[in-house]
Formats: structure tokens, C-alpha cells, sequence
């Protein structure tokens, strides 16, 4: 494989004989289109609510803000990565990439991370540790915290270690078996209402 990285991120992956096997390089997710339980708090049955600081910051106290609107209110939706510092290291696994960066909303930090790239002779790894600050300390729970990115359409099959068939939400991951699975793109996706 040939690897570019630029600005601390993987930005192209080329297999043997130079087809390009990401649509878009790995970036870092805070954010996920909310669900119902979101969106339960007061704010739901009064929207005007968030938009006066005082009474915003009166239900945010006393916990009857939904989780969407605590998010919506630290920025979370519209974070920016700032890339702190990023160097290379020498170890068993091969030569490593490490990027320390900070995620930020209106000039807050919300999240420090550290990525991790292990560049081995067939694969390369990636480790992520990511650690909340500022307004991100104070939530009673956060929306993701992740990576993304766009392979190509051609890779389509997937396979996985962990829990499955299907979804494996906390309120149901005992349904689901530990197991080595394997699927498709297509059958993985489900509609949520939004």
C-alpha cells in the first residue's frame, strides 16, 4: 500500500497497483443525527427556550434540557480540529504517526485527542485516545465519539469482531452474539426516524 498523510491525517490509502481505497480520509466524530430520547427535555415542548440565555441556562441546571439541546449549546455540531503537534516514532510495529490535537467550538475546547497511526509492512493500525474538556466535562452524556471516513464503493463486504447481527445499542447488546460477522454495506444500513 502508499499512504498520504497531510494536516496529521490519513488522507489516501492505495493498494498494490495504485487504486485508491478512500473516498475521503479519517476524521474524528462528536456528533450523530439525534433520536427521540435526544430530544426529550423542555426544550422540545417550549423551543424558544435556548434561545434566552438565562432560562437556558436555568434548565440546563436543573437537568430538563434534552440531551440534543446541551450538545446543540456547546457546539458540538460544529466542531473544529486544531492540530496541536504530530511526529514521528520508531517501534515494534513499525514506524507510527502520532497527532495531538484539540477539537473546538466557539474557541472552546471540547475534546483533546491523540491518534495513533501504526504503519506495519501489510496493514496499518489506528489507535485514538480521546479525552473531554471544557463544556464536554459537564454533559451527562455524549453523542459519539468516533471516526469517519469513505471507502470506495467497490469495498463493499465488511467484517467484524464484536457483537451482531444487527444493532447492539446498551438497551440490547445482550441479543446480540460476540462473534467474528461478516455483511455487506447495504444490509447494515437502517432507517431511524429522525
Amino acid at each position: 500500500y502508499v499512504a498520504k498523510v497531510s494536516e496529521g491525517r490519513l488522507c489516501s490509502l492505495k493498494a498494490v497497483g495504485g487504486q485508491e481505497l478512500l473516498v475521503t480520509g479519517l476524521g474524528h466524530c462528536f456528533s450523530r443525527a439525534t433520536i427521540d430520547n435526544d430530544r426529550c427535555g423542555l426544550d422540545f415542548f417550549v423551543p424558544w427556550a435556548t434561545k434566552v440565555p438565562l432560562v437556558s441556562s436555568i434548565l440546563k441546571s436543573t437537568g430538563n434540557l434534552s440531551n440534543a439541546a446541551v450538545w446543540r449549546m456547546a457546539g458540538l455540531d460544529e466542531l473544529e480540529a486544531v492540530v496541536e503537534k504530530s511526529y514521528w516514532e520508531d517501534n515494534q510495529e513499525g514506524p507510527t504517526l502520532v497527532v495531538r490535537e484539540r477539537q473546538q467550538a466557539r474557541g472552546e475546547t471540547c475534546f483533546r485527542i491523540e491518534t495513533r497511526y501504526y504503519f506495519g509492512p501489510a496493514e496499518i493500525s489506528v489507535a485514538v485516545r480521546a479525552e473531554a474538556a471544557g463544556p464536554a466535562l459537564s454533559m451527562a452524556t455524549l453523542p459519539r465519539v468516533g471516526l469517519n471516513f469513505a471507502a470506495a464503493h467497490r469495498l463493499s463486504k465488511l467484517t467484524w469482531l464484536g457483537r451482531g447481527p444487527g444493532e447492539s445499542y446498551p438497551d440490547r447488546k445482550t441479543v446480540n452474539d460476540w462473534a467474528v460477522h461478516s455483511s455487506n454495506v447495504d444490509s447494515e444500513h437502517v432507517d431511524y426516524i429522525v
